[in-house]
Order: C-alpha cells, then structure tokens, then sequence
C-alpha cells in the first residue's frame, strides 16, 4: 500500500500499486507519502 496524495483538495489516502501507477501519469496534483509495511 502506498500513501498518496492524488487531487484536490489534498487528502492522504492509501493505494495499491496498480492504482499509484495509473493515478501519477502527468498529475500534477500527486505526492507521494511513503509505503506501508506490515
């Protein structure tokens, strides 16, 4: 799981990998917050 942040207004929320890859393409609102480990 990965912590992002996406769109606006800037929230966290928690992805999975596929989803990080496809939401990041030329969004210039993405931040990336680091991964979950278990």
């Amino acid at each position: 799981m990965y912590r992002i942040q996406y769109k606006q207004p800037k929230k966290w929320v928690f992805t999975c990998e596929k989803c990080l890859l496809e939401v990041k393409k030329d969004n210039p609102y993405y931040v990336y917050g680091g991964t979950w480990k278990r």
